[in-house]
């Protein structure tokens, strides 16, 4: 009677420990870094760009963060911080200045 008492307790234990599990691994999920800007999400390729900018060509700054689970919801907000980094246009795609390097985001399908 013991045994079988252990068995169900022991089952019970694994089952609610491995639905815990899958609920943390998707609360915890990363997103790609992205940026909205004019209404459109931008991911980051992990390209670095050796360009030359003029201030002049900057459209805006990073204002705020979201969570990195989270899609950025604002014009100017990211999934990843850098607070008050630059960025531009380039092409159909956005250059956000992160660590003095221009990373090349593109456009969201």
């Amino acid at each position: 009677m013991k045994k079988v008492t252990f068995a169900i307790i022991s089952l019970l234990f694994i089952i609610v420990t491995g639905c815990i599990s899958k609920q943390e691994v998707q609360e915890l999920s990363d997103l790609r870094p992205m940026i909205m800007v004019g209404d459109l999400l931008f991911l980051d390729t992990g390209k670095v760009l050796s360009i030359d900018i003029e201030d002049s060509a900057i459209i805006g700054e990073i204002h705020s963060s979201t969570l990195q689970h989270e899609k950025p919801t604002e014009n100017g907000q990211t999934n990843f911080g850098c607070i008050g980094s630059k960025y531009i246009h380039y092409g159909e795609n956005i250059v956000v200045l992160i660590n003095n390097k221009w990373i090349l985001f593109e456009r969201a399908e």
